[in-house]
């Protein structure tokens, strides 16, 4: 550190540097958050959860609506946890994707999903995380 100051400065901010693409290895992260994506409202205009987006997002089921996931990451493990409001308020039609039977949601209350995928969205598994 002290290298890092005599040679570039006071103004050097290691909090500062930026990272683009690549890997890294052996590191140790603290106190580390999320942007939410908040979709508010569904209505019935189809929802997209994007994961360029972030993996946190939230909507209130108003109106019977099409759900689909974008931008899973190629040849790796992608995740999502949506936050569902009065999920089964109304029909939700379900990606053809989902493994299994489609998620069951409340009426009135909260659900908290967990969906992921190991193959680019070709199959998305999910769990249900918490109900309140």
């Amino acid at each position: 550190m002290d290298y890092i100051r005599r040679n570039y400065g006071r103004n050097y901010n290691p909090a500062a540097v930026a990272i683009t693409g690549g890997s890294m290895a052996g590191v140790n992260l603290s106190d580390i958050s999320e942007t939410i994506k908040a979709h508010g409202n569904t209505g019935t205009t189809a929802q997209e959860i994007d994961l360029e987006d972030g993996s946190y997002h939230t909507m209130t089921v108003t109106g019977a609506f099409t759900l689909s996931f974008t931008n899973w990451p190629s040849g790796k493990v992608g995740s999502v946890i949506v936050k569902f409001v009065n999920g089964s308020a109304h029909v939700i039609t379900w990606p053809a994707a989902i493994a299994g039977t489609d998620p069951v949601l409340q009426a009135s209350g909260t659900d908290f999903i967990a969906f992921w995928t190991d193959d680019d969205g070709t199959t998305i598994y999910y769990s249900q995380l918490s109900i309140t």
